[in-house]
């Protein structure tokens, strides 16, 4: 199942065209909301905007085991907003 989470609500059609069972919009909570569609955390997560705040998102929403992939290519160089305790209490995985 893929839940897709986007800053417009206007796109949540289209991703789900593109094959996402869920859209979430962009709120304060947005990782509350998302683990309430998977309350057991995601498989994985990918980042396509390069933002810090995505990336968070990102890593907040996994399952112990579970595999971040940051795919942004452009743009300056980002700070990643992991930290090593993410990587141990989440038994991280990065692509």
């Amino acid at each position: 199942r893929v839940i897709a989470y986007t800053r417009s609500a206007a796109k949540t059609d289209f991703l789900r065209k593109l094959g996402a069972s869920e859209g979430v919009v962009a709120q304060q909570k947005a990782a509350a909301a998302v683990r309430k569609l998977a309350p057991r955390g995601c498989d994985g997560a990918i980042d396509c905007s390069g933002d810090t705040t995505m990336m968070r998102l990102c890593v907040d929403v996994l399952r112990r085991g579970g595999t971040f992939v940051p795919v942004a290519a452009e743009g300056p160089p980002v700070h990643m907003p992991i930290t090593v305790g993410d990587c141990t209490r989440l038994e991280l995985n990065i692509r």
